[in-house]
């Protein structure tokens, strides 16, 4: 939304895939009650010490079921090298947020909103701990999530928008078929002859 608000004549259509929210901050935390942390100390600490060679040691080998075995370990191979440009990505996104904020008009440009939609029982017992949250918390957490994708879904008075029950946040790894057919209908739409 944010290089659409800069560079509207650019942009014909516009797919999001589990987008984030301009809002989604303070909406999540007070939904869920827990503090969003994008950059918790410990890898701060780490991407510091990054020239030592200990991070690639000493980070977590990431759980990543929904990618074939081999992406994951080269998801692995690339953690410790990127992991201050990801903490610095994170540490901005309250103020690219703040940014975005008045950006929520598409007019009449074709909008396609993928959202996730798996359940607190469709996580394994290790991805529910790493939440951080119970499950109630978890669930106002994910009814905040679909509220938000919702607004976003009405930022364009052409908008579809799917909840996705099968996925997590990684639409575009669990479930390409739907961020390509999203694509596909955005497409189609924008090449369309206009009324």
């Amino acid at each position: 939304m944010l290089y659409t608000g800069h560079y509207p004549e650019d942009v014909a259509g516009v797919v999001l895939v589990d987008g984030a929210h301009p809002d989604q901050i303070a909406r999540l935390e007070k939904a869920s009650g827990v503090e969003d942390d994008p950059a918790p100390l410990v890898f701060r600490a780490l991407a510091n010490l990054a020239w030592t060679g200990l991070p690639r040691f000493l980070l977590p080998v990431p759980e990543l079921p929904e990618l074939p075995a081999r992406v994951a370990a080269e998801v692995a191979v690339y953690q410790a090298p990127s992991l201050s440009a990801a903490l610095d990505e994170a540490s901005a996104m309250p103020m690219t947020f703040q940014e975005a904020s008045p950006f929520r008009d598409l007019g009449r440009r074709p909008l396609a909103v993928l959202s996730h939609g798996k359940q607190w029982q469709d996580y394994s017992p290790a991805q529910r701990a790493r939440a951080g949250m119970s499950k109630e918390q978890f669930e106002r957490h994910e009814r905040a999530w679909a509220e938000m994708q919702a607004e976003q879904a009405a930022w364009s008075s052409d908008s579809s928008h799917r909840t996705l029950p099968d996925s997590s946040h990684v639409v575009q790894l669990e479930r390409p078929d739907a961020v390509v057919a999203a694509i596909t209908e955005v497409v189609a739409k924008v090449r369309a002859p206009q009324k």
